[in-house]
């Protein structure tokens, strides 16, 4: 039998695309900076200044620090947020995708928590997450250069096309 774990919605989480830019990423539960890919997505967003990563969860800082990272200034590390929070409904307002190139995941409840609230996950396919494929967009491959192609990609989705993930 297949267990599908559950996600946490806020409930005072009003759905809204007005608010959503198409260069803004949010990364939510990030302990693990290896195997969640955090390192991959650091390295792809010092290239592109005018994209933004938000990075909930952990000490993402300084974690990063003790691998020899800077986090450029389009990086924002938000540290732990409750979903429960304002600050939860700010992040999941402005942007339009998460993004997980994790290696190493059973079931992705952080991503099924985003989608919840109106985000389109940009995961890999270990993120466990295969039988929603319909409502999701998989890395093909989660190098570097990888991540940065989908990510320029979907940043030029069709507004139809995206609408039809959320």
């Amino acid at each position: 039998y297949k267990l599908y774990p559950t996600a946490i919605f806020n409930p005072v989480y009003q759905h809204t695309l007005s608010q959503k830019n198409n260069h803004k990423f949010l990364v939510f539960g990030a302990g693990g900076i290896i195997s969640k890919g955090i390192d991959l997505l650091v390295e792809v967003f010092e290239k592109h200044s005018d994209w933004m990563l938000y990075i909930c969860g952990g000490d993402v800082t300084n974690e990063l620090a003790k691998l020899g990272y800077k986090i450029p200034s389009n990086i924002i590390d938000c540290g732990f947020v409750n979903v429960n929070s304002e600050r939860f409904c700010q992040l999941v307002r402005e942007c339009t995708f998460s993004v997980l190139p994790s290696c190493s995941e059973g079931t992705s409840t952080s991503t099924i928590t985003c989608m919840y609230h109106g985000l389109i996950p940009i995961i890999s396919r270990e993120c466990g997450l295969n039988d929603f494929s319909s409502g999701c967009i998989f890395f093909e491959d989660c190098s570097v250069d990888g991540i940065e192609k989908t990510l320029e990609n979907i940043i030029y989705l069709p507004e139809k096309e995206k609408e039809k993930l959320i």
